[in-house]
């Protein structure tokens, strides 16, 4: 994946606060964005929290600091689609702009979907938005079904609903 900032330039600080708090977070695009920007030596967190399937936020000393999505960061809900994963960035308050994170996948994905997809009902559940719709289609075939935008718990619940109606369920992730 290619991880790029738009917004304001950070100073050297802000680029490992923001770091720091990113490398605190197990979801995938936060490891992305921390790897984008660590030179490892990161500072002391107090408070984190992580609220799945939306962001994280903590104190690094007096400075407050928030990364995820536009709706976490802003209250409101997203105001374009996009064709690439944005993750938002706020410190002390002001929101200073977003990580685009453009998705590459893995080597080896399609020859792995080819082989699977005769012999099983392939789905994809995603957290992130649909901007990957079209290349998932193409990848998966048009049989496949597509669901985005779930969180960790909704995943959850939909590979038990599977199960309880007697489907044997195998998972691949992106982590």
């Amino acid at each position: 994946a290619k991880v790029e900032f738009v917004g304001t330039p950070m100073t050297h600080g802000e680029r490992q606060l923001i770091a720091s708090l990113a490398g605190q977070s197990s979801h995938p695009l936060s490891r992305m964005i921390h790897e984008h920007l660590s030179d490892r030596n990161e500072l002391p967190l107090t408070a984190f929290q992580e609220f799945p399937g939306k962001g994280i936020r903590a104190m690094a000393g007096e400075c407050s600091l928030m990364l995820g999505s536009e709706e976490f960061i802003t209250g409101i809900p997203a105001s374009e689609k996009s064709a690439s994963s944005r993750v938002f960035v706020m410190i002390n308050d002001r929101r200073i702009g977003y990580f685009r994170v453009v998705n590459s996948y893995r080597e080896g994905l399609g020859d792995l979907v080819n082989l699977l997809r005769p012999a099983y009902n392939l789905k994809v559940l995603s957290g992130d938005n649909d901007a990957e719709r079209k290349p998932l289609q193409q990848l998966f075939g048009n049989d496949a079904e597509l669901l985005f935008n779930r969180l960790p718990e909704e995943k959850k619940d939909y590979v038990k609903h599977l199960q309880k109606e007697g489907h044997h369920v195998t998972m691949i992730g992106d982590g």
